[in-house]
């Protein structure tokens, strides 16, 4: 049986990482192993300027896992019929019920969530996040600057 070390009440900080093989409580109460452990990853991409189209990588799964949430926003909104839309993959796949838009109807700052139509992962899943910037036509219209998103995660314990 492992033996556990026991710290004195107190608030505790560490720069850095902590390594253990497992948690207890309280006194006398059951130890929490990390195998018993979701690990949550939020996630945030941004980009400064005006809106540009690009595709990348948000999140590699290392075990299986839950898609918790993807929301997404702007620090200046678009002006006109501008609009950018995020799509967020797995493994090349939608897992939205639609792209998130963002029109001239948001406002800065405004967070617009996603709805989710898919939420499983397993280890090797590769989320991938899609935005794509279009432009309004004629006069008065301008894209979105300091567009952002952000993506949460469970994984289980690897």
């Amino acid at each position: 049986m492992t033996e556990f070390a026991k710290l004195p009440t107190a608030n505790y900080g560490f720069p850095g990482w902590i390594r253990a093989q497992g948690f207890m409580l309280e006194d006398g109460g059951t130890p929490m192993l990390p195998s018993a452990m979701d690990h949550c990853h939020a996630t945030t991409w941004s980009q400064s300027g005006t809106a540009t189209s690009v595709t990348l990588a948000a999140h590699v799964f290392r075990a299986s896992g839950t898609i918790l949430s993807i929301a997404a926003g702007s620090i200046v909104a678009n002006v006109g019929d501008s609009e950018v839309t995020f799509d967020l993959k797995k493994n090349g796949t939608t897992v939205l019920t639609g792209v998130i838009t963002l029109t001239s109807t948001h406002t800065a700052y405004e967070i617009v969530a996603g709805v989710l139509s898919a939420t499983s992962a397993d280890a090797g899943d590769v989320l991938t996040l899609v935005v794509t910037a279009t432009d309004g036509v004629g006069s008065g219209h301008a894209l979105a600057t300091g567009c952002f998103a952000e993506l949460r995660v469970n994984e289980d314990y690897a």
